[in-house]
């Protein structure tokens, strides 16, 4: 079901620009020179970090954010990311972050902006998945939730009003990406993990969404009643060949052909981490951040090839603490292909076995070698991605 007022939902608008919105900034004037450089952020951070890999440190922060960052996305221009986070969960903010720059371009509360909905009264959750349509011109956050429904709230790019809604449709934490448009697909998809149920037990699904309607065009059933929310997935990423995706779910990493419009391969999923994807789509590295409290995980990131083969784990017990694994949490792949950048720590509290200071581990993926350790005095950081 989608809801949308008049043809605002899919007029094309450009959000405000950063020049003429910027109202924090902790970060060095002007924008940095880009670098081979990841943005980390997420947990016990109240800032969101720029760690340049050579250098072998951090070289700009955002002001302070709220605390808890969990949902993201980032504009079809790499200019912006917009990300959900909170202090308190009533208070859950939108902040839009120039990625250049760090400078935090507008925070809005979502109450805020449910106060302005054009579809009528309408909650907006924001803490599980974002997306930018593949237009450029909205913004898609879930949870959120219409009459008795519970699904995606469109923002217009213009206002940032609420002029649209997707539902019933509960998805995963990271359960959204885009397919651009190209050959094949003229207005681009929006694929979406998860379910239509929210309790337990529930089927996950991969939807398709046409990326101009927002009408789901096509839907393959993943994890068919199983005994978990969300049909117990996660992470959706896009293959570097834009053909493929690749979906986490609870024991298993599927394949999915966006062609085939089936599910082409499925491999164990060994970690509990974040996915990464090589520039050249022939590997695909797996974290694996354990339990967080009882268990730390392997130390090792587990790597498939492109057709979700198991190849050799790439073990980063060098990095212990303490003799204990070093947690793995999200992987970013440099852009020449040869680097594998790994974000690994704990929060300060909790962790049974030992809390871990969050760092950046360089890998070689040459040799397999650790070649470098990057401190980030923090405690927390969930996820990272190239800048």
């Amino acid at each position: 079901m989608v809801r949308r007022s008049g043809s605002r939902l899919t007029g094309r608008h450009a959000w405000p620009t950063v020049a003429s919105l910027i109202v924090a900034c902790n970060s060095p004037q002007g924008p940095l020179a880009l670098g081979d450089q990841v943005l980390i952020a997420g947990g016990d951070s109240t800032r969101m970090y720029a760690v340049d890999i050579p250098q072998r440190g951090v070289v700009a922060s955002t002001g302070p954010i709220p605390r808890y960052q969990d949902a993201w996305a980032r504009s079809r221009d790499s200019q912006v990311l917009y990300v959900s986070a909170f202090d308190q969960i009533p208070s859950r903010q939108l902040v839009a972050i120039d990625i250049s720059s760090l400078r935090v371009v507008w925070q809005e509360a979502m109450t805020t902006l449910a106060l302005r909905s054009h579809i009528g009264s309408i909650t907006i959750s924001g803490n599980y998945a974002m997306s930018i349509s593949p237009d450029g011109g909205r913004l898609l956050v879930a949870d959120a939730q219409h009459d008795t429904a519970v699904g995606i709230a469109v923002l217009d790019g213009a206002s940032r009003d609420p002029i649209g809604f997707v539902g019933p449709m509960a998805v995963s934490p990271g359960g959204m990406a885009v397919l651009p448009p190209g050959p094949g697909v003229p207005n681009g998809v929006v694929l979406i993990a998860g379910s239509r149920q929210t309790t337990s037990p529930s089927t996950g699904e991969l939807f398709v969404l046409d990326g101009a309607t927002l009408v789901v065009t096509d839907s393959v059933a993943i994890t068919p009643n199983v005994g978990a929310t969300r049909g117990g997935l996660s992470q959706v990423a896009l293959a570097s060949d834009l053909a493929h995706a690749y979906v986490l779910g609870t024991d298993s990493v599927y394949q999915y052909d966006l062609g085939a419009r089936a599910i082409t391969a499925t491999a164990p999923r060994l970690g509990s981490g974040q996915l990464g994807i090589a520039p050249d789509g022939l590997h695909i590295y797996l974290a694996d951040a354990g339990d967080g409290r009882n268990q730390p995980g392997s130390g090792k990131v587990f790597v498939y090839d492109a057709n979700l083969a198991l190849l050799a784990p790439i073990d980063l017990s060098a990095a212990a603490v303490n003799g204990v694994a070093p947690v793995t949490r999200s992987v970013a792949v440099s852009a020449t292909g040869d680097q594998l950048y790994v974000l690994a720590g704990t929060p300060q509290f909790g962790p049974l076995f030992g809390s871990q200071p969050s760092r950046v581990l360089d890998v070689s993926l040459g040799s397999g070698a650790l070649v470098g350790t990057i401190p980030l005095g923090e405690y927390g950081v969930q996820w990272m991605f190239l800048r």
